[in-house]
């Protein structure tokens, strides 16, 4: 009786570790995706964000930064074309960025 609980137990287990939906659970990849790419894009955003905080054009402004397939997307609000132009540069000036898409509003 022991054995066919233990055997019963196995076979649980198994089925949980590679049912579809523990998968699809534990999956934190998007379809289509792996898992480098993922680190790629956060790698690109990490340093967009540092380059932007570090030039003094632009370090006081509110930008947010997302990228996917190292296409960046820039939105937030600034005070001049300047500060825009100048966001833009250092954005196209990073490693790894594809293209730049501006979605920067001048206050």
């Amino acid at each position: 009786m022991k054995r066919h609980s233990l055997i019963a137990a196995a076979v649980l287990a198994t089925a949980a570790v590679f049912s579809p939906l523990t998968h699809a659970q534990t999956n934190p990849n998007p379809p289509g995706r792996t898992a480098g790419e993922v680190v790629d894009d956060s790698v690109i955003t990490t340093k967009v964000k540092a380059e932007l905080l570090r030039a003094q054009a632009t370090k006081s402004l509110k930008i947010s930064v997302k990228t996917l397939d190292g296409v960046v997307n820039l939105s937030g609000s600034v005070e001049s074309t300047e500060q825009m132009d100048s966001a833009l540069r250092i954005v196209r000036g990073i490693k790894g960025v594809v293209d730049v898409k501006n979605n920067l509003q001048l206050r």
